[in-house]
């Protein structure tokens, strides 16, 4: 009953990842991440792979992953939407936040399309209720979604184009207080966007770290222009 309530008065996307979760706790971890995953879905392990390889033959853990989500990320059509928010295993010993994009698919169902995540050094609380922005509905004709370009990129020029939340491996997520390190930006890995363009996604490979190290950038649609409104950095050590 309390389930129904809440998603009930949640947003598309909180509502579905509500019942992901959900679906985690009650019928298994992998079979909740098969059951949710787009045709096209992608998740890195540590490289990038098609969800159906990575977790297509997986046995469920004896106990799953718990996950909640913190904020999203709308567009203005309500087609794509981002999500994050804090996880814990193991009886709480295992802590980190999670970044799903997720897509509404032809019969209205939501899939998710990426899923990947990051430990941090204890647990975060999730807000409550969720934080929901939505992109900019206005203006027809919008200029196009900035991208990046490879090579030597410092995490600051990435900030200033926005208010993002940032979010490392083995650190507590940040703001523009993030560190002030230098990436070494590589190939794009993926991307996508909303069907009306007011919310973007991109996924680079971020050279000379870890393998499958790579960043995150979402870029929502304000009216005006092209805020960064989530960063992740996977794989990168933070001195």
């Amino acid at each position: 009953m309390l389930l129904a309530a809440l998603l009930l008065a949640a947003t598309p996307v909180e509502a579905a990842e509500r019942a992901f979760a959900s679906k985690a706790q009650t019928d298994g971890q992998w079979t909740a991440f098969r059951a949710f995953a787009a045709p096209d879905a992608v998740s890195f392990a540590p490289e990038i792979a098609s969800a159906g390889k990575l977790f297509g033959t997986l046995k469920d853990p004896p106990v799953a992953v718990m996950w909640w989500p913190s904020r999203t990320i709308l567009s203005c059509d309500g087609s794509s939407a981002i999500s994050t928010g804090p996880w814990v295993r193991k009886g709480g010993r295992q802590t980190g936040t999670f970044t799903t994009v997720w897509q509404r698919q032809a019969d209205g169902a939501w899939k998710w399309r990426l899923d990947h995540g990051r430990e941090t050094p204890r647990a975060v609380r999730a807000h409550d209720p969720v934080e929901a922005v939505r992109a900019s509905c206005a203006r027809i004709v919008r200029p196009a979604a900035p991208d990046i370009a490879s090579g030597p990129t410092p995490l600051a020029v990435l900030i200033d184009k926005g208010d993002p939340i940032v979010q490392f491996d083995g650190r507590m997520p940040a703001g523009r207080d993030a560190p002030d390190i230098t990436l070494a930006v590589g190939e794009r890995l993926d991307g996508g966007a909303s069907v009306d363009g007011t919310l973007r996604w991109v996924v680079h490979a971020i050279h000379g770290a870890d393998k499958g190290a790579h960043l995150l950038i979402v870029h929502r649609f304000d009216g005006r222009g092209w805020p960064v409104a989530l960063i992740d950095v996977v794989g990168v050590p933070i001195p």
